[in-house]
């Protein structure tokens, strides 16, 4: 018999239903602390490396893509939250898609392998907490701006991060504003804060 080598190990350590599922959160929730409060680089390096063993790991248990894709759609809800004033109906969404997908994940496998429904419960409520404690943070730091005064931020660049349709997404101060513009400005782009009403940023194309 040839003895494993240590990355070996770790593989066959992480082939675990609960383990893998715990991964895929953890993976998830990292990327999405990322994307809240970009530069902080920690959370995003972790998530990426989380995301990837989980997925690993559900690959080698046969788990359903079904299960995989419905996890994935609660993420991508979970993050279209801080970018659109939904009033929580996205989170919603993804509070669903994220218990439907934990469910299916295993829902055809053989008897015996499957996730803890115990863990299920408690991932999905620190999950969304996590989401409703970064919605806040974002308001409150939008809200702030406005009390202390943000009339520093016309005149400076900002770079946007959801498409200006005319209606996006921008990212300046180390804070996400909604911003508006005349025209479409594709995400990446950098823009210039030409005025401010209330928690909406006017901005305009850099020349």
């Amino acid at each position: 018999r040839v003895p494993l080598n240590s990355i070996e190990n770790i593989l066959l350590y992480v082939s675990n239903p609960d383990l893998a599922y715990i991964l895929m959160t953890i993976g998830m929730a990292g990327i999405m602390v990322e994307i809240y409060s970009p530069g902080l680089i920690f959370p995003g390096v972790l998530g990426a490396i989380s995301l990837l063993l989980g997925l690993y790991s559900l690959g080698t248990l046969n788990a359903s893509w079904g299960g995989v894709l419905l996890m994935i759609l609660a993420f991508a809800l979970f993050v279209a939250e801080a970018f659109a004033a939904s009033n929580g109906l996205l989170a919603a969404g993804g509070i669903v898609s994220f218990i439907s997908g934990s469910l299916l994940l295993f829902s055809g496998g053989p008897p015996g392998i499957g996730i803890n429904i115990g863990l299920i419960v408690a991932t999905t409520l620190i999950l969304t907490a996590l989401v409703v404690i970064l919605v806040i943070a974002i308001v409150r730091g939008q809200k702030k701006a406005i009390t202390t005064g943000n009339h520093y931020l016309i005149g400076k660049e900002a770079v946007v991060r959801a498409d200006l349709q005319p209606e996006g997404m921008v990212f300046v101060a180390g804070e996400l504003w909604t911003a508006a513009a005349d025209d479409t400005i594709k995400a990446g782009e950098r823009v210039l804060i030409t005025e401010i009403d209330g928690l909406k940023l006017t901005v305009k194309r850099l020349d």
